[in-house]
């Protein structure tokens, strides 16, 4: 780096010894560049001529110094927005990158949460589906047990009937038999006492004399005949009405 010494020795005309000089005077640029020409020739070894020459170098100097802190400072803000710019770019690539993540995340939080509602609303419907089929099938079953069970019902009550009635018919018929028997029994038996009667001529409190007149005779013993055939024949058909019946 280029030192105040430097360049003044630099200038035509200025000896180390009087650079030694100047700078115990005027120690940095910005206070020799102020520095008049009076100033200047003050200092041992310098004239007005050298003192002019002097501060037009120091001035261009300056001005090159200055150009140049100038670029480097612009040199260094450019940097410096560079980076700032590269920082904000990252930042907000950043923030893009952190963006479509987060959006990707909820795209796909949402499509999960979508997804699931979805199978929960088809579980739903399934489980609705079966519910439905299960009361259905349960109705029919309940409605066929029900119709069986009136159906076994029924036909209990018509084999009951049918056993009642015919149980009933069977005793009718049975004692119709008994009675018809007993008729017939009575039949024999009245036929059996008339004849009985006949041979003994008696009736009662009634006694027939053993010779009696022919024509009467002749119509007791026709008498005694129709009686015995029309009780023969009566006590025959009860019989076999009875046996019919049985």
């Amino acid at each position: 780096m280029r030192t105040l010494t430097d360049h003044l020795t630099d200038i035509d005309g200025v000896s180390e010894r009087i650079a030694a000089d100047i700078v115990d005077t005027f120690d940095t640029y910005a206070k020799l560049d102020d520095a008049s020409v009076e100033e200047l020739t003050a200092v041992k070894g310098i004239g007005p001529v050298l003192a002019e020459r002097i501060k037009a170098e120091t001035t261009k100097a300056m001005s090159a110094k200055t150009v140049k802190e100038t670029a480097a400072t612009a040199k260094a803000e450019t940097a410096k927005v560079a980076d700032t710019t590269e920082a904000a770019t990252e930042k907000v690539r950043t923030s893009a990158k952190k963006a479509t993540e987060d959006t990707k995340k909820d795209v796909g939080e949402t499509t999960k949460a979508a997804d699931k509602a979805v199978d929960k609303a088809k579980s739903a419907t399934r489980k609705a589906a079966e519910d439905t089929k299960a009361a259905a099938s349960a109705v029919a079953a309940r409605a066929d047990k029900t119709a069986s069970a009136a159906a076994k019902r029924a036909a209990t009550v018509g084999k009951t009937v049918e056993e009642q009635a015919e149980a009933v018919s069977d005793e009718a018929a049975s004692g119709l038999a008994r009675l018809t028997e007993k008729a017939a029994d009575s039949s024999d038996l009245f036929a059996k006492n008339f004849a009985d009667h006949l041979n003994r001529r008696s009736f009662g409190p009634v006694t027939l004399p053993a010779d009696l007149p022919t024509p009467v005779g002749k119509l007791l013993h026709f008498t005694e005949a129709s009686v015995t055939f029309g009780l023969g024949v009566t006590s025959g058909v009860l019989r076999k009405a009875s046996s019919v019946l049985r």
